[in-house]
Order: structure tokens, then sequence, then C-alpha cells
């Protein structure tokens, strides 16, 4: 039954032909296939079914295609000039004249249609060029590093940086896969949300930042240190102040 539900959900993913959320689920399931060994045949029978059902795509829903593989495989080939490329080098430039302080909040969206920022990255090999001018913008960079960079410079990139090892760091600690199915699941969503390579929506909204922090906080709760504080509280409230050690493994 779960291995029906996860080929449906892939081949839904495959047909709605969103590129990044689908590498997103693939590269989830590789490293849950890694990490849990009984799992491995099923994902790998659901990863062959998902290739077939892009194989038959063509037939059975061409825009699908077109979306998933062509485009792709057009982006890849000439990223600088793929609208993707083009917000990458924006930011890019942004940061670049703006290292310490960045743009202040939203800033690459107020500051994008600005001639000024219409350049290469030299130091990247990406030569000069306008790169969409005005019409490559978009409201976000559509990556959350480039966002805090653009909006706080290298200083709040680096902290973004630092807070997301610190908290993977915090939900990946102790995990037994056979015996914390929940943990691992937990460590790999937001391992997969953390990701610094890939297109995700903006940071600042609802949606993104709220699905986000519920991931993390559940997963943060989860954590054998909200464990141990949870059962000093209790300890402490029990002896009137004086908290009582936590046993091996308390929840």
């Amino acid at each position: 039954m779960a291995g029906g539900m996860l080929l449906g959900l892939v081949l839904t993913m495959v047909l709605v032909a969103q590129r990044m959320p689908l590498l997103c689920l693939l590269a989830g399931m590789g490293i849950v296939g890694i990490l849990v060994p009984r799992l491995r045949g099923g994902l790998v029978v659901v990863g062959i079914c998902g290739a077939i059902g892009i194989g038959v795509s063509p037939v059975l829903a061409p825009q699908a295609y077109h979306k998933l593989v062509v485009n792709f495989i057009m982006h890849m080939r000439g990223f600088a000039q793929s609208p993707y490329g083009m917000l990458f080098i924006r930011a890019g430039v942004m940061i670049w004249h703006h290292p310490w302080l960045g743009l202040g909040f939203d800033g690459f969206r107020h500051a994008c249609p600005d001639p000024a920022y219409f350049h290469g990255l030299p130091w990247l090999g990406v030569a000069e060029g306008p790169y969409g001018g005005a019409s490559g913008c978009n409201l976000h960079p559509h990556n959350y590093y480039l966002l805090m960079g653009t909006m706080g410079g290298v200083p709040a990139l680096i902290l973004f940086m630092a807070l997301s090892l610190c908290w993977l760091r915090v939900m990946c600690a102790g995990i037994v896969p056979a015996r914390d199915p929940q943990r691992l699941m937990l460590a790999v969503t937001c391992g997969v949300l953390f990701w610094p390579v890939q297109s995700s929506s903006s940071f600042l909204t609802q949606p993104s930042a709220g699905w986000m922090f519920m991931a993390v906080g559940w997963a943060l709760a989860a954590s054998p240190v909200a464990s141990r504080l949870q059962c000093g509280v209790r300890g402490a409230s029990r002896e009137g102040g004086a908290a009582l050690e936590c046993p091996r493994g308390a929840k």
C-alpha cells in the first residue's frame, strides 16, 4: 500500500510537470533508500516506474513532457540565458555590489529593474551581458540563500547558513533509522528544504516560511535535546525546582 501511494505521488509529480518538486522528491527518496536498506527495493521499483512514466509522457501528456524534459535540458545547456540563470546572476551582482548590508527587506524585487545590476559575474566566469534586462526580473531570486544575501549581504547569508546547519545538526543527532522513523522523515524533509542548489518560492511568503517552520519545529521537538529539556522541566515541577536527571531514552 505504501509503495502504491508513493508511486501515485511520483506519477502525479510527473504529470503536473513541476521540475524542482520532482527533483526534491527523488532526492528525499534516494536519501531514505541509502539510510534504510529494507526500503531500497520498493524505492527502486517506484523510481523505474516513474522513469517509464516520463518515457510515455510525450504520448500521454505532451505539455508535461515539454516542460519537464525539453525545457529542463534547455535550461541546463544554457543556464546563464535561462530565466533561473538570469535571476541567479542578477542576485549575485547585487550581493557583489552590496556585500555588507545588502539592499534591505525585499531588496531584490525593488532593485531588480535597475540597469546598474545588468551585468555578468566575471569571478564565476559569466561574461558581461544584459541577461534579460528588466524582463529578466521576478519578485524574488527563487533561492533562500540568494534572497538572504540580497537583503542583508554576506553577513546575513553566512548567518542563515550557520542557522540551517545548527538546526540540521540537532535534527540528525543520534538518529537510528530502524528505531526513529519519524525523526528520519523530518530530518530528510528539512535537509531537502535547506539544500542550497535549488529553485524555491520566496522565504518571505506564508506558504513557504509557514510550512518550513512547522517542519523545523516538529523536527526540533522530536530531537533528543527537546526530550531532555522536557524531562528536566517535568522533574523541576515535581521536585519544587530541583530538576530530576533524565533517564536514557526518555520522551
